[in-house]
């Protein structure tokens, strides 16, 4: 089973690049009050969730999920195109499935889920 090694959301809030390691697919964020730990876990969330449109409510540029040995990267941008142009299984655009169906064939989906 592959594992998540990092998230990166690039221009968050629309001044931050914050890069987030995490191990064994466990993370701890420790911080103060105001500094995004929520709103990065919602963003990794979101997108493992396939929340596309809570995902638009957060203001980033780019998020990117680092696997074993791969990676997937979504941009504002390409959720925004597609969303436009969604289909009718779920409201999820076409581009933005192929990239959850990734993760569903490396178990990153089930085992994020299923961890506590």
């Amino acid at each position: 089973m592959a594992e998540l090694r990092q998230l990166r959301i690039a221009n968050l809030h629309g001044a931050f690049d914050v890069t987030i390691p995490i191990q064994g697919n466990r993370l701890i964020l420790v911080g103060v009050n105001g500094l995004g730990k929520s709103t990065c876990i919602n963003a990794l969330y979101f997108v493992l969730s396939r929340q596309w449109p809570r995902l638009l409510q957060i203001q980033f540029d780019e998020i990117e999920l680092q696997l074993d040995n791969s990676s997937i990267r979504i941009t504002r941008p390409t959720i925004e195109e597609e969303s436009s142009r969604s289909d009718d299984k779920g409201g999820m655009p076409p581009s933005l499935r192929r990239r959850v169906d990734i993760l569903r064939a490396h178990d990153l989906l089930e085992a994020f889920v299923e961890a506590r």
